[in-house]
């Protein structure tokens, strides 16, 4: 019989094979300074969030994340950075492991959606068709700080407003780990170009 949390976990989660073997996974691993019963509430919290925000993302994705931020060493310094945030609900996700890990997570969005672009569509991690109109994916800074503030912990969240080409060249904090989901090609290219030497 598996705990409640993780019962409660599949439940509310579409049927992926992937998403329960990383829930059970997640959940039996040994994570040092982490409790079984920090997992457990990790686990459903994902759920709940899920359930209440918009989240194009699998939680298999989410949490092998999550696992980065919590077994980072203690000397290793810096803070976790997340570039793309839509409507949070990733945020909120990253923002529990951040809170337990002792991490502040600085969140990069411009908070219009996708800029003007002219990269061509594709297929999104469901199989359905992925377009990248300017505007897309678009989640206003109060929207995504509230949803942070209900589900997640919205003291351990930096967020930095603007096109990334405008506001990381002016980062300059050590990285100790980071999270992409921009979609697009020359946004990944601009991430990569400012923060991968902050690692």
């Amino acid at each position: 019989m598996l705990p409640a949390p993780v019962l409660h976990f599949l439940r509310v989660c579409p049927a992926r094979t992937k998403d329960f073997f990383s829930a059970v996974s997640f959940l039996l691993n040994d994570i040092p300074n982490v409790s079984f019963k920090d997992k457990t509430r990790i686990l459903k919290q994902l759920s709940v969030i899920s359930s209440n925000i918009q989240s194009p993302h699998t939680q298999s994705e989410i949490l092998s994340f999550i696992r980065t931020i919590l077994t980072l060493p203690p000397d290793r310094k810096g803070c976790v950075v997340e570039a793309g945030s839509f409507k949070g609900s990733s945020t909120a996700k990253f923002s529990l492991a951040a809170d337990i890990a002792g991490r502040t997570l600085v969140v990069f969005d411009s908070f219009e959606g996708f800029p003007a672009n002219d990269e061509p569509p594709h297929k999104n991690i469901f199989g359905g068709d992925a377009g990248y109109e300017k505007g897309d994916y678009f989640g206003t800074l109060e929207e995504v700080k509230s949803n942070v503030t209900k589900f997640g912990k919205i003291d351990r969240c930096l967020f930095v407003k603007g096109w990334f080409d405008n506001t990381m060249p002016y980062f300059k904090e050590p990285v100790a780990a980071i999270y992409l989901d921009v979609d697009l090609a020359s946004s990944t290219r601009t991430c990569l170009k400012y923060l991968y030497p902050l690692l």
